[in-house]
């Protein structure tokens, strides 16, 4: 019994510092989103946006918009991006060598999206990066991916 409760305590133990290392990464990750706000007389929201590292404006980057879960909503504008790791996958320093994109997550502050307000704000995206727009890509988690129909 001891000899279970000692295996069992060092499983958790270990689990507990795999956590804390990844969310140590993530947090890492998170910083590297800068801040906004879209004032939408009908839907205004908080947003997230990952610019590419060594972003050269002579370059067309795609997007990829990520909607959160209905547990994301909100108007903190942090918990969309650190629960939901769609986001921060696609800002991984490994994945964007390879492919540098942008990445826009909203936070909607209600349940539901503003597909307008979303849409808008991404076209003002466009038209303030080089961004390509034949590859804008949208994603979701749960309440997100109703978002992407």
């Amino acid at each position: 019994m001891k000899k279970t409760k000692l295996v069992l305590h060092s499983i958790l133990s270990i689990l507990f510092l795999i956590n804390l290392a990844i969310q140590a990464q993530i947090e890492e990750i998170t910083e590297k989103f800068l801040y906004g706000n879209y004032n939408s007389a009908t839907n205004p929201f908080k947003y997230r946006l990952f610019v590419p590292e060594n972003y050269d404006s002579t370059k067309n980057y795609p997007i990829v918009l990520t909607l959160h879960g209905a547990g994301e909503t909100g108007n903190d504008n942090e918990i969309q991006i650190s629960l939901n790791h769609i986001a921060t996958c696609w800002a991984d320093s490994a994945f964007q060598s390879k492919h540098p994109c942008f990445i826009f997550s909203p936070q909607t502050p209600v349940y539901g999206w503003g597909y307008a307000s979303v849409m808008e704000m991404l076209d003002s995206l466009v038209n303030s990066y080089s961004i390509d727009t034949n590859r804008i890509y949208i994603t979701g988690l749960s309440m997100g991916g109703y978002g992407t129909w």
